[in-house]
C-alpha cells in the first residue's frame, strides 16, 4: 500500500522466506480486527490469506478459571465477523 504511494519500503526478516512457510516453523497465530482486514482486503492481499483465516464470531473473556464471564456475539452488531484469526506465516 506504501509503495503504491511512491513510498520506498523495505522488508528485512532474518529467517528464509522458504523456512517460514513449514509448518514447523512458528504455530503462533495472530487475530486481525475486523478494520484491519478491510484494509488488508482493499490493497488486494487478503485473496492470498483468505483460505487461512477463520472468523472470529464469539469472543468468551473470563478470569483464571472463574465460572463468570463475558460474552460478545457478532450477530449483535451486524452480519460481519469481529476479524479473523490466522497463522502468522500467512
Amino acid at each position: 500500500a506504501l509503495a503504491s504511494k511512491g513510498v520506498e519500503v523495505t522488508v528485512i526478516e532474518k529467517a528464509k522466506l522458504s523456512s517460514t512457510l513449514e509448518k514447523s516453523f512458528d504455530g503462533r497465530t495472530a487475530a486481525i480486527a475486523y478494520r484491519s482486514y478491510k484494509f488488508i482486503n482493499s490493497i488486494g492481499a487478503w485473496a492470498e490469506m483468505e483460505k487461512h483465516g477463520q472468523p472470529i464470531n464469539d469472543i468468551r473473556v473470563s478470569d483464571n478459571g472463574s465460572s463468570l464471564f463475558t460474552h460478545f456475539d457478532h450477530t449483535e452488531i451486524g452480519d460481519d465477523p469481529f476479524g479473523y484469526i490466522i497463522e502468522n506465516r500467512y
